[in-house]
């Protein structure tokens, strides 16, 4: 199985004006509502995901890890020609568990994928702190950022 690190279809449709009328959908100047969710690489994610309601192979909730878990927060910069959004650092304590990627999602109930992040292999933790690190929000390093 794979995962295809990208900003999904449906994200995309969310910013042409949610053509589709997708209900709930993220609010790309909102700094709440954003969320993220681990994958066990498991199931094929990527580009056409479009929602943590159908399989997307996100990780049992044991461990010390919650299903669909941890609320990020973030900012967004468009000041220098390019939009970008920045999302806080994300961390699982006391946590047994091994994860392969991670999808950030957003519309209330709808739960829609926006990104899906690769973590490049299984990455493990027992009994630590599991942190998911968003690069440095500029122009050339931010998880989501268009030009």
């Amino acid at each position: 199985m794979a995962i295809e690190q990208c900003i999904t279809n449906v994200a995309r449709q969310f910013l042409l004006g949610n053509p589709d009328g997708y209900a709930n959908a993220p609010d790309w100047t909102s700094s709440s509502g954003w969320n993220i969710a681990l994958i066990d690489g498991s199931v094929d994610v990527g580009p056409t995901t479009g929602s943590l309601n159908s399989g997307v192979g996100e990780l049992a909730a044991t461990g010390g890890y919650t299903s669909k878990s941890i609320a990020l927060t973030t900012t967004q910069d468009a000041t220098t020609g390019t939009v970008m959004a920045d999302f806080a650092d994300a961390s699982w304590t006391s946590a047994s568990f091994t994860a392969s990627g991670a999808i950030i999602w957003s519309g209330l109930g709808a739960k829609w994928a926006v990104v899906v992040l690769d973590f490049g292999g299984p990455k493990t933790v027992s009994n630590g702190t599991f942190t998911v690190k968003f690069p440095t929000a500029d122009i050339n390093n931010a998880i989501v950022r268009l030009t």
